[in-house]
């Protein structure tokens, strides 16, 4: 996630970043189902996305 993205994220409301949040996991279930299925060699992409969702839940806690 770039500096700009990062910046967008801390912009939204807590509905939004929870839907954010919701959409991140679903996006790190597909990537690890299809490391172990052998469809994907990215293994960059699930680190990525772990930061994202640490990223959007740090900023929930924020909210709060």
């Amino acid at each position: 996630m770039k500096k700009k993205d990062f910046d967008d994220l801390k912009k939204l409301g807590e509905l939004e970043l929870r839907e954010k949040l919701t959409a991140l996991k679903n996006d790190l279930y597909r990537l690890r189902m299809q490391l172990r299925l052998g469809q994907t060699k990215d293994n960059a992409a699930i680190s990525l996305t772990r930061r994202d969702v640490a990223r959007v839940l740090t900023l929930l806690k924020q909210k709060r």
